[in-house]
């Protein structure tokens, strides 16, 4: 997949973070907490990894962002297609998250999505930084897709979401 800019992104992020709360926002706390199977995550512990996970991404790329900006200071902002091809060939494989992005499975509902809140919030705040100039060359590894870069990362958070989409549709259809 290739996104044409950074707009198309965050776009696709909004769509993606809107359907998200779609699939959650009529469910009890004991809906939430419900698992399908044993070993598949209940949507309270899928919503609660998507908190972690995305405000440990939106603080990497806050660093990214600082460590670079002296950098970067005169480079003209970045237009060029944004490639997350490296993602998208290995969509059907199942990654284990590691222990760090775990949810520990305590969390109410409603406080995980309040952390999703903060988190997409502190992302859109970064937006501005993120256009203003070229972080193409800044790179940090993925532990499952290697070095992408800042905005690949960026790209990372919607594909992760659209993953966990994807579970949360399959919980409420009644499967697995």
């Amino acid at each position: 997949m290739i996104y044409n800019n950074i707009d198309e992104i965050f776009s696709a992020l909004a769509t993606t973070r809107r359907r998200i709360y779609e699939q959650v926002e009529d469910l009890s706390d004991d809906e939430a907490k419900a698992r399908p199977a044993p070993d598949i995550w209940s949507v309270a512990e899928i919503i609660e990894h998507l908190s972690i996970s995305e405000a440990r991404m939106v603080a990497l790329l806050g660093k990214l962002l600082e460590q670079e900006s002296a950098v970067a200071a005169n480079a003209a902002p970045y237009g060029a297609p944004i490639s997350i091809q490296v993602m998208t060939d290995r969509a059907a494989e199942k990654f284990v998250a590691p222990s760090f992005i775990q949810p520990t499975g305590g969390m109410p509902l409603a406080e995980s999505l309040a952390k999703l809140k903060e988190s997409r919030a502190a992302l859109i705040s970064l937006r501005p930084r993120v256009e203003a100039r070229d972080y193409s060359h800044v790179t940090y590894p993925h532990p499952a897709f290697g070095p992408l870069n800042l905005y690949q990362w960026l790209a990372a958070i919607e594909f992760h979401e659209c993953k966990h989409l994807d579970q949360l549709q399959t919980i409420a259809a009644g499967g697995r």
